[in-house]
């Protein structure tokens, strides 16, 4: 199940251009503390990094992403900056991985066993795809 969230980012060349511009921009926020503080300061949150392990890290590093203007000028997304349809394209990339966010958070869950889950989290994401 792992496997299915990094398929369509493959095969979407739009798509995964525009989940890179916001990489760029978050290494370049990332790079110096000061920076970071700035962001922050200046819209009240962060940008969240991406873990190359981690299946779910372009999906939370986007969702973070969509809470930024980035059709306005800025310092801090200037050379990054995403048009209209890249914003779009990230805002479906996010609406269409929420489901596995939800279900793989569910299954990870240690506190009870989860393998009896398997089945009826396969019917949830048919149902929400």
């Amino acid at each position: 199940m792992n496997l299915c969230p990094k398929k369509p980012l493959e095969n979407a060349k739009k798509l995964r251009e525009a989940i890179e511009k916001v990489a760029k921009c978050v290494n370049s926020v990332h790079k110096s503390p000061k920076m970071s503080e700035a962001v922050e300061l200046a819209f009240g949150k962060s940008l969240k990094k991406r873990c190359a392990t981690r299946w779910n890290t372009n999906f939370e590093m986007a969702q973070s992403a969509l809470d930024f203007p980035w059709d306005t000028e800025g310092a801090v997304f200037k050379d990054n900056r995403l048009n209209r349809h890249e914003v779009k394209l990230i805002g479906e990339f996010v609406k269409v991985m929420g489901p596995f966010e939800h279900i793989f958070i569910q299954l990870q869950d240690v506190a009870y066993p989860t393998i009896c889950l398997c089945i009826p989290a396969l019917y949830y994401l048919r149902n929400e795809l």
